[in-house]
């Protein structure tokens, strides 16, 4: 891998991140604002938990589906 595609791949990653930090950051934003100071800590607790059960369903489902696909 040559410094330039090197380079190219660091930029993209960042951006990348960049734009998906932004993504999350506005639902968060949105259902904590509601919300006393001291229910804030609590409640993005849940949300983060609720974040990761979602994706660890989401994997669960694909990879069940791709193992099944490849039984056949």
């Amino acid at each position: 891998m040559g410094a330039t595609s090197t380079l190219g791949l660091a930029v993209s990653s960042w951006l990348s991140g960049r734009r998906g930090a932004r993504r999350r950051m506005m639902p968060y934003g949105l259902a904590l604002k509601p919300l006393r100071p001291q229910e804030v800590g609590s409640a993005a607790g849940a949300l983060n938990a609720v974040q990761q059960l979602g994706a660890t369903l989401g994997v669960a489902a694909l990879g069940s589906t791709y193992l099944d696909g490849r039984r056949m």
